[in-house]
């Protein structure tokens, strides 16, 4: 006798877990895949370049001046 029964409830909840397991992986791994996304284009790589410089401390004199 075989007593595998899902009833209704956990079967939905099995299924709203997988579509949510699938569809949250393209945000979770976003910056490797725009990344590889730019690299397959030619264009250049955004992080190996580093952090944009910040106006505010580039035209502050020694960090003075700030209330």
């Amino acid at each position: 006798m075989i007593l595998a029964y899902i009833d209704p409830g956990t079967g939905s909840m099995v299924i709203q877990l997988l579509l949510a397991s699938l569809l949250s992986i393209p945000f979770l791994f976003r910056r490797a895949i725009s990344r590889t996304v730019r690299r397959l284009q030619g264009k250049p790589d955004l992080d190996a370049m580093g952090p944009a410089p910040d106006s505010d401390r580039a035209n502050d004199a020694g960090g003075k001046g700030d209330a």
